[in-house]
């Protein structure tokens, strides 16, 4: 049996693992160090990187044989913390539940973040650099109106003929040398990031504009020591544009500072400019920036849209729960939160396959968005799991709106059969909502989870809290085997 009042009380971040790795608790000081994420239901491996989630994967499994006082570890793993991707030691330990249940502590212990674990949707394969998207993010979080810093876009010259040359590995491996160089010139508090092909991104919140010429030529001169060519010593040179992150848009931040690259350009190469504002009435350079606007826009939007069902993915998600936190906290905005499953869908997969299994996730989707507001968003925030925000909704709303959904869904007839006595997809909710000034909108989903998670203990296909005039759910059979998914 675990002791509840160490789980509660201790300063080491715990986890307490259900079936299939499923998070069943959360103590205080994991939730500190994780945030929001790490909630009731959600398998620990969804709090990983793609690339660590099969590690966490055959962590757990290799946990179903232990016995008491046997322990287990592994790692470091990298888990999407509070403040970003962090390394951890996981340690293992079985126990059992009040009720009896198999149940895995696992404690965290910080531990240096390994080489090569990032998503790769956030790190460049090639050079290890941030990738577009995140460099992109760390424009937006370093832009505003008050502004003093400025961003620099580094574009090698002649990188085409270089290519063509030498072969196109002898040119990767001239951006892994450059990328080097270049993160030897950053400084604490600047981003650097791989934005094309032979483009990079510095954004330097702390430089002042005045001074981000020299910051410039000081990258070229980094960049003008010989680098090794197929065994030919070569110099490389660059054009460097730089521009102002006082803006109110990043897109605007980042069309003057392409512009001061293509003027350098124009002027023969291996130099940093700063466009003024003539460079507005130049058709070729409007151009350029408004490709360039079009592909962050693009950029953006992929790296928060979930590729299957095309509904916004769990970053999108927890980056609106975030903006949206103020104005809750301070009593301005009412919201509530559903979260819901699909029911038995491990099974699904199992017994069905998994291109049917994507097949109920696509319908459940576009049902489920189609029943709610224009104004409500809804996300798919891993595996089978979904959740949407609504704004202007009580806790009463909340739940009238997810036992609307779960009959959408239940009334569609989707195919199941996977798991006795279940001949179409259903989905299990929770709601909450918030209560008023000093209500988090962040406790108000993990809230949300928790009442999904006890809503399938008492049966699935259904919703708390129950409204008055809720029809009974369909229960699972007693002599049915437990089934996590």
């Amino acid at each position: 049996m675990w002791s509840h009042s160490v789980f509660r009380d201790g300063p080491v971040p715990m986890l307490l693992l259900a079936g299939a790795g499923r998070i069943a608790l959360v103590n205080p000081a994991a939730r500190a160090v994780l945030g929001p994420r790490a909630r009731s239901g959600t398998p620990l491996a969804d709090l990983a990187p793609a690339a660590a989630r099969s590690t966490i994967d055959a962590f757990v499994d290799a946990t179903t044989t232990m016995r008491p006082g046997d322990g287990r570890s592994a790692g470091p793993v990298v888990l999407e913390a509070r403040k970003g991707p962090r390394g951890f030691l996981l340690e293992a330990a079985p126990s059992r539940g009040e009720d009896g249940e198999p149940m895995l502590i696992v404690t965290l212990h910080a531990a240096e973040l390994p080489a090569g674990a990032a998503s790769a949707a956030r790190i460049d394969s090639l050079t290890g650099l941030d990738a577009r998207a995140t460099g992109l993010a760390a424009l937006a979080a370093a832009c505003s109106p008050e502004a003093t810093g400025c961003l620099l876009v580094v574009d090698l010259d002649g990188f085409g003929a270089l290519n063509a040359s030498f072969g196109i590995s002898a040119g990767d491996a001239v951006l892994v040398q450059v990328a080097a160089r270049l993160a030897r010139a950053v400084a604490p508090g600047m981003h650097l990031a791989r934005i094309d092909g032979d483009a990079f991104l510095i954004v330097a919140p702390a430089v002042h504009l005045a001074h981000g010429e020299h910051l410039g030529r000081t990258l070229l001169g980094l960049l003008a020591a010989p680098m090794d060519v197929v065994g030919t010593p070569m110099a490389i040179t660059a054009s460097i544009g730089v521009a102002s992150l006082a803006s109110r848009h990043p897109d605007a931040a980042m069309g003057a500072a392409l512009a001061g690259m293509r003027l350098a350009k124009e002027r023969g190469g291996r130099q940093v400019a700063q466009a003024s504002g003539g460079w507005k009435s130049r058709p070729d350079i409007i151009d350029a920036v408004h490709e360039a606007e079009a592909e962050a826009a693009i950029a953006r939007q992929e790296a928060r849209t979930d590729v299957l069902t095309h509904l916004a993915n769990r970053r999108q998600f927890e980056e609106d729960v975030a903006l949206l936190e103020e104005q809750v906290v301070a009593g301005r905005m009412r919201m509530a939160a559903v979260y819901f499953d699909l029911d038995h869908f491990g099974a699904l997969n199992r017994e069905r396959g998994y291109g049917t299994g994507d097949d109920a996730l696509r319908r459940v989707a576009r049902i489920v968005a189609a029943a709610c507001r224009a104004e409500d968003r809804v996300y798919r925030v891993g595996g089978e799991e979904f959740a949407a925000l609504l704004t202007d909704t009580d806790e009463a709303g909340a739940a009238l709106v997810a036992e609307r959904l779960r009959r959408s869904v239940e009334a569609a007839g989707i195919p199941h059969g996977a798991w006795p006595d279940w001949p179409v997809a259903t989905i299990t909710l929770g709601a909450a909502a918030t209560t008023g000034p000093g209500s988090r909108l962040d406790d108000v989903v993990t809230l949300a989870s928790e009442r999904m998670q006890l809503a399938k203990r008492l049966g699935r296909n259904r919703v708390l809290p129950e409204q008055p005039g809720d029809r009974p759910a369909r229960r699972a059979t007693d002599d049915a085997p437990a089934d996590t998914a």
